[in-house]
């Protein structure tokens, strides 16, 4: 097989794809690991994680990349010590980082 391109999707794509698949087919060993984990966490609606997404994205925070904002859309940080530890490595000014908890806590 080969991989034709790459790109971070949302946790509510990759749910919403295996339950779909799932209907039709057994899921093979890492597709189960994967549906399994997703169930545990506390995921949003897909509509509302999109539309987050793309409000974090509108921000037009250059420090933030398309892995990081699906990281925060998948994670729905509270606190700042919460966003920090998704912005591993990445600096990001105090109001930037508020500003990101306020749009996250509109969606929780």
């Amino acid at each position: 097989m080969k991989v034709l391109s790459e790109r971070p999707v949302l946790p509510q794509e990759v749910k919403d794809f295996l339950e779909k698949i799932a209907k039709d087919t057994d899921l093979s060993f890492i597709e189960e690991k994967t549906i399994n984990y997703l169930k545990t966490i506390p995921l949003i609606g897909y509509e509302d994680a999109k539309k987050l997404y793309d409000e974090l994205k509108s921000l037009n925070y250059p420090e933030l990349s398309q892995t990081v904002l699906i990281k925060i859309v998948e994670f729905l940080p509270e606190t700042v010590d919460d966003l920090k530890v998704i912005l591993y490595g990445v600096t990001l000014e105090k109001e930037k980082a508020e500003k990101i908890l306020e749009i996250v806590k509109k969606y929780k």
